[in-house]
């Protein structure tokens, strides 16, 4: 996964398993979804990363991702469990398959400012549309708040952000490269992994 086409990034991070998880959310209000998703990784003593879609005042999907560089890194069973108890808990109802199709990558943008000044101040929504916009030809891209959740529940990181479908690895690294991102991830559902990528340039 690395060499030509990675844009001076590395991995850092591997689980195995491509396993993610989405819930259709009935326009439940963000602090709300997020402390409910915030539950279920202290309960089932987990991190996770939560992409939280929707509009300024609710939320209408949460998409739900493990946190390759925190640890313990869980199983998919494990995930498979919190998933469903979450369900249960919320009323949340899953979305298709718990393994993606294609190339999954979450991409954070409170860096976005980097990419163009014009964005400071902009919605997340906004900065995510402008983003996607420039890089149409490499992936399909949506935004979402990305919420990463240690394994008490307590948030790790909230920010911004956009939950893109690359075109391929390569792509999606010029696309972080270019945002500015130390770090990012990428689900795999050929290589059955979720990866984290550092840049390896000083």
């Amino acid at each position: 996964m690395t060499g030509v086409g990675m844009a001076g990034y590395a991995p850092a991070a591997v689980v195995a398993g491509a396993w993610w998880c989405r819930l259709r959310v009935p326009l439940d209000e963000p602090g709300e979804a997020c402390a409910a998703v915030a539950r279920a990784a202290r309960d089932a003593e987990m991190p996770l990363t939560a992409a939280f879609r929707g509009g300024r005042g609710d939320v209408t999907e949460a998409v739900l991702l493990r946190a390759p560089d925190l640890m313990p890194a869980a199983s998919v069973d494990q995930c498979r469990r919190l998933a469903d108890a979450l369900a249960a808990d919320t009323g949340w109802r899953h979305r298709g398959p718990d393994r993606p199709d294609q190339l999954v990558v979450p991409l954070g943008l409170s860096r976005f400012a980097a990419f163009d000044g014009g964005l400071r101040g902009s919605s997340a929504d906004d900065a995510a549309r402008r983003l996607f916009a420039a890089h149409a030809a490499r992936m399909r891209a949506w935004p979402v708040r990305l919420v990463v959740f240690r394994a008490d529940g307590s948030v790790a990181r909230r920010e911004p952000g956009m939950l893109g479908l690359p075109v391929g690895l390569g792509k999606a690294a010029e696309v972080a490269a270019e945002i500015g991102l130390q770090r990012w991830s990428a689900l795999d559902p050929v290589a059955d992994k979720h990866v984290v990528f550092s840049c390896s340039q000083p």
